[in-house]
């Protein structure tokens, strides 16, 4: 920001001051997008919640208790949707912490109705 209001642009013809406004609403613009929007999309990916869901919980956080409740309901969340996991899978009689992480359940039903459920295992590929 003073960079920009001491040196100015060689590109842009703007005087000092109002290329150092420029600059700051581009830099307040990309906070915003990644505060705004990238930021759940991490969070949500890493810890297995919705992003709407981190984003909303971190909003109502930071309305209700401020900072710290906002810094602190993520890590929150991710715990009872990790509780919630488990006692979903208790209920069912399924595997709680399967043995491949990465295998997808997929609920087949033969043609009687009976549940045949098969697990595919995805490999991660670089």
């Amino acid at each position: 920001m003073l960079v920009a209001l001491f040196l100015g642009s060689t590109y842009l013809a703007l005087p000092n001051l109002w290329f150092a406004v420029l600059v700051l609403g581009l830099y307040l613009l990309i906070q915003q997008v990644e505060n705004i929007w990238l930021r759940p999309q991490i969070l949500s990916h890493s810890l297995r919640l919705h992003p709407g869901l981190v984003f909303v919980g971190v909003i109502g956080a930071l309305a209700l208790q401020g900072v710290l409740g906002a810094l602190l309901i993520v890590p929150l969340m991710a715990s009872f949707g990790i509780l919630g996991r488990y006692l979903h899978c208790k209920m069912l009689g399924k595997e709680p912490w399967p043995s491949d992480p990465t295998a997808i359940e997929h609920v087949v039903l033969d043609s009687s109705g009976r549940d045949i459920s098969v697990s595919v295992s995805h490999e991660h590929r670089e």
